[in-house]
């Protein structure tokens, strides 16, 4: 059966975009109130002037325009030599690095570039991976003039994830993690990319280690999910609290942090403060906050908040999760498909999409494509996989569907329980697409028993509704049981698909019956 998406609980970790896109989003600005300045922001754009005035090189000026950008000191008079250098190294200076001296000091005539601005409308896998591979060697060409460059190593870093290449995107972010600890654009990515990666530990440890943790409220947002993560006890929620009383900061600098604060007092029951604080983060919400919030609402229902007419960038997860819990399952494909350009290298987008694709469009082929889309920058994973398997299985491609689950099959008795269930459940279909209609019972009934034994209700409703979809289809002598069943599971439950199926499979049954 296909998986809607991984059921671990949403933390507000920084989505990862290009350059330009994380700077149009105005997450790299400072944005602090009245005339308040960052404790040390003096100190540490010093330090990169030192730099620059010792080594007038395009790196090192790459390096002082990003961080005078980020620490909103962008007056001094060295800035503008510094981006007087990049003006003068056209031919050499990355895209981003001509975008944020423009966004410093515009000009009368620029046209900025957005770096993926292409990655969302080609029309097939194969050119969207010649499209990255040829984003990458731009990149090593430009790093080869200004190896120094510590955001043009986060770009291709980037760039190897979306192929799914761990090794050379791990190498390229921790050479700009060595260039800049401190830079908010480089440990925010290179938090998302550990993280991406089940590297939580070195996500944490690079946080631990900047300086700028103390008093960027959008690092302390970032320290906070990854410790909950971590399943540890964030070490700045005193200060984090502080900064927000301060009212140094605009609200939209805070948003996360709020959010981050939010989703921490509900998971440990102080629904009070919880409500209060994602009220706040609503002010001034961004893509991330927005989505959490949503999140947040589907775990439970007495948190509803009026989001309907705030406006953002990038509200594709946002909307997904919005459009999914209003059963508009066409709206949540387009949305999930969207969302997915915005962030290619999650996989969430992918399993929600083509679950609803499957299972209430009966768009396989949708399913498909998404998967595939999804398994070029998550090579090795297991749900993605059974996401594609079910999907080969149903829309007849069983060969496909065999071949696929006989490689996952050696993989399966190391994965957790829930995942196990979900495949037990998937082998029950493709049995039942064969014409093995008791071995895949079998199988469904042993992950339906199984989701009960670990008390996972969601999985067990699942479970015998997709064995009562087979039986239907197959019109087998066990319909009347296993509808019973699924009349016993499903008919009160809660969750949202659970009921839409519910209802789906009661229609079928019912036409069956007339």
């Amino acid at each position: 059966m296909a998986i809607i998406n991984s059921l671990e609980r949403r933390r507000v970790i920084p989505n990862w975009r290009d350059f330009k896109s994380t700077i149009e989003n105005g997450e790299l600005q400072c944005q602090t109130n009245k005339s308040y300045k960052i404790s040390n922001a003096d100190k540490l754009l010093k330090e990169k002037i030192d730099d620059f005035l010792n080594s007038p090189t395009i790196g090192v000026a790459a390096d002082l325009v990003s961080s005078a950008y980020i620490l909103d000191l962008q007056d001094d008079p060295i800035v503008d030599k510094a981006i007087k250098v990049i003006s003068e190294n056209q031919n050499i200076s990355s895209l981003s690095l001509k975008d944020l001296s423009e966004k410093i000091r515009p000009s009368k005539s620029t046209n900025l570039t957005n770096d993926d601005q292409n990655l969302s409308i080609v029309p097939s896998d194969d050119e969207y991976i010649f499209l990255l591979r040829k984003r990458i060697a731009i990149w090593k060409n430009s790093l080869s003039n200004q190896p120094i460059n510590p955001i043009g190593w986060v770009e291709i870093s980037r760039l190897y994830s979306l192929l799914g290449q761990k090794i050379p995107s791990e190498r390229a972010m921790r050479i700009a993690l060595a260039l800049d600890p401190n830079n908010r654009f480089i440990i925010r990515s290179a938090v998302r990319f550990f993280i991406h990666y089940d590297m939580a530990e070195e996500a944490y440890f690079y946080l631990r280690r900047a300086e700028s943790l103390k008093f960027d409220p959008w690092l302390m947002s970032t320290e906070i999910a990854t410790s909950c993560i971590l399943d540890r006890r964030p070490k700045f929620i005193k200060e984090s609290l502080s900064l927000i009383e301060s009212k140094n900061f605009s609200d939209f600098s805070l948003t996360e942090l709020l959010s981050s604060i939010g989703t921490l007092e509900f998971y440990e029951g102080s629904l009070k403060k919880s409500k209060e604080l994602f009220r706040k983060s609503l002010i001034a919400p961004n893509d991330n906050s927005l989505a959490q919030i949503e999140w947040i609402s589907k775990e439970d229902r007495s948190f509803q908040f009026e989001t309907q007419n705030i406006k953002i960038k990038n509200p594709q997860e946002a909307n997904a999760i919005k459009s999914f819990e209003e059963s508009n399952w066409n709206q949540t494909l387009y949305y999930s498909d969207r969302w997915l350009s915005d962030i290619p290298y999650s996989t969430r987008p992918v399993l929600l999409g083509s679950f609803v694709a499957e299972t209430f469009l009966n768009d396989n082929e949708k399913a498909i494509e998404l998967c595939k889309r999804g398994l070029i920058a998550n090579p090795n994973d297991i749900m993605l996989k059974n996401n594609l398997i079910c999907s080969y299985a149903i829309s007849g491609k069983i060969n496909d569907a065999v071949s696929m689950l006989e490689k996952l099959k050696p993989e399966i008795q190391d994965l957790p329980e829930d995942n196990k269930i979900v495949l037990q459940a998937t082998m029950g279909l493709v049995l039942f697409r064969l014409g093995e209609f008791e071995n895949g019972r079998d199988l469904y009934m042993k992950a339906y028993q199984n989701a009960k034994n670990i008390k996972n209700d969601y999985l067990k409703c699942m479970a015998i509704l997709h064995l009562a979809k087979e039986e239907i289809n197959a019109r087998t002598d066990q319909i009347d049981k296993t509808f019973e069943i699924v009349q016993k599971e499903a008919a009160n439950s809660l969750d949202n698909d659970v009921k839409e199926l519910f209802k789906k499979v009661k229609n079928n049954y019912l036409k069956l019956k007339e």
